[in-house]
């Protein structure tokens, strides 16, 4: 069966991931590197709005999982949508916080263009047109009966899983219940017109 969706993790930052992570977000992260190096190259990967893109509109995002290569391509030839999860040390929930429908899984490269907030995320391996990046206005709990989770629930050996089909509509339904403003329904009608025609 093809696999259409992923669903990574990424550190929890108190500034929506549009500014650097807060002290207290380091220390609490969950990846050695980001405590060692005191940064993380998550921190902008909803800074769409705010920051400049780069060519054909595309914004560069990073998924610390997918690692420098990136993901194997025989698996992601068919996704269409990257969901991310981050746990809230804080009340110690997990939430889906947003995603990059139609994206591009590349190997990691450093940012292109100038911004002063680029000092605090470097580099990238996953890119999407801005207009297709959203930062859900009401994050999602994640629970373990999830219909969306897959099956095992246990996160493969490269700390992300691939998600079929009915699992990516599935958890498309969860988050427009409580996020059916403009911006996400237009691309929730696109992704799943894209998804029903390729199934």
């Amino acid at each position: 069966m093809k696999n259409y969706g992923i669903l990574a993790s990424l550190d929890w930052n108190s500034n929506q991931w549009q500014d650097a992570p807060t002290e207290d977000d380091i220390e609490n992260s969950p990846f050695e590197w980001v405590k060692k190096d005191k940064r993380s190259d998550t921190c902008l990967n909803f800074g769409h709005k705010l920051f400049p893109t780069e060519e054909e509109n595309y914004y560069l995002g990073n998924v610390p999982h997918f690692g420098n290569s990136g993901v194997d391509p025989k698996n992601a030839t068919h996704v269409h949508v990257v969901f991310f999860k981050s746990k809230n040390y804080k009340d110690g929930k997990t939430y889906i916080v947003g995603f990059y429908a139609f994206p591009q899984l590349i190997r990691t490269r450093n940012r292109k263009g100038t911004h002063e907030m680029f000092a605090h995320s470097i580099e990238g391996n996953i890119r999407a047109k801005a207009e297709d990046i959203i930062l859900l206005k009401n994050p999602l709990e994640v629970n373990d009966d999830d219909s969306f989770l897959p099956r095992n629930k246990v996160e493969e050996k490269t700390g992300y899983n691939f998600l079929k089909s009915k699992a990516v509509i599935d958890l498309l339904g969860k988050l427009k219940e409580n996020n059916m403003y403009l911006e996400f329904g237009k691309l929730y009608g696109k992704l799943i017109q894209s998804l029903e025609k390729k199934r």
